[in-house]
């Protein structure tokens, strides 16, 4: 997987786990960040020690998220709206009398950008944005020479479509 790339798709399981070891990998950084620079003596080396890994682990999340928003088939510009539109309606707001609306307008599309850049699943084949990989699964000892052999192959409509390529029983998920 390429943390830096802006094509292709990744499934909600990529995403959950590298938005897991980006938040242990800032997390361990805050804590050597307050264990080295209790005293703010030099700024400049407390900005810096900060922010060199702080702007790669960004420009890597960004990239995921468009992927993921790929495997949703749904174009990147999309993050636009889940990233930079909260922030915009919360601003508007704080100049209104109705300031409450808006910061709750901010959080629904936040929850928003949550749900479906997290828990909604992407399409199913391929899309315009790529093809979904195959899994693979074992599921018989030896190889599997015959479609017609591969478990739930007979069934109709199943969500697993079976696949057989070099000997072993592939599922297209």
């Amino acid at each position: 997987m390429k943390l830096f790339g802006f094509r292709g798709r990744i499934n909600r399981t990529k995403y959950w786990l590298t938005f897991l070891i980006y938040f242990v990998a800032l997390f361990a950084l805050y804590i050597l960040f307050g264990l080295f620079f209790s005293f703010p003596t030099d700024s400049v080396g407390i900005i810096l020690t900060f922010a060199i890994p702080f702007i790669p682990i960004v420009i890597s999340s960004v990239a995921l998220a468009i992927k993921r928003l790929h495997d949703r088939n749904k174009s990147g510009w999309s993050l636009l709206v889940f990233y930079l539109l909260p922030g915009v309606i919360d601003n508007i707001g704080m100049y209104t009398a109705v300031q409450l609306v808006f910061h709750l307008a901010s959080l629904a599309l936040s929850i928003w950008a949550l749900v479906e850049l997290g828990f909604l699943r992407g399409t199913s084949g391929s899309n315009k944005y790529g093809r979904l990989r195959l899994s693979r699964f074992a599921l018989a000892p030896g190889k599997i020479w015959d479609i017609s052999q591969c478990p739930f192959a007979a069934q109709s409509g199943s969500v697993l479509k079976p696949r057989s390529r070099q000997g072993r029983c592939y599922f297209l998920l």
